[in-house]
């Protein structure tokens, strides 16, 4: 089963504990496979150097260039295209619809309102960590 995580997911899911913790197990235990692509990557990398994080950072004694590469270890790269999604409240977010287009993903994994509003766009799933476990669990 295909799946993109939205950077929030993983950032809940390397950092706390929750559903989103639980995908990323499903992940490990090569239940899923997870993709990523470069702009995800970034994307990650940027907001997990934000000041509000450094603390749980700290106190888990992680680093942003830790967390990334684990992403980046769980999950196959995968190269995007340019997409545009007219219906999109925030341009910024293509980037992620594009990496499950391209890795022709099942499911988007996010807890973004502005993402979940499109459920489902084409093909794939948009679901929070939640909805996907209930799901998974389901089959």
């Amino acid at each position: 089963m295909k799946i993109v995580i939205d950077v929030n997911v993983w950032i809940s899911g390397l950092l706390w504990s929750g559903p989103p913790t639980e995908v990323i197990q499903l992940i490990r235990g090569k239940k899923v496979i997870s993709y990523i692509s470069a702009e995800l990557e970034l994307e990650l990398v940027t907001t997990l150097h934000r000041q509000k994080l450094q603390l749980r950072l700290q106190q888990r004694r992680q680093t942003a260039a830790g967390l990334a590469a684990i992403a980046r270890t769980l999950s196959e790269r995968i190269e995007i295209g340019k997409i545009v999604v007219d219906q999109l409240r925030d341009p910024k977010d293509e980037k992620i619809l594009a990496t499950a287009k391209a890795a022709t993903a099942a499911y988007l994994i996010t807890g973004d309102q502005d993402l979940l509003v499109l459920h489902p766009f084409e093909w794939v799933e948009i679901l929070t960590p939640a909805q996907f476990l209930k799901l998974y669990s389901n089959r």
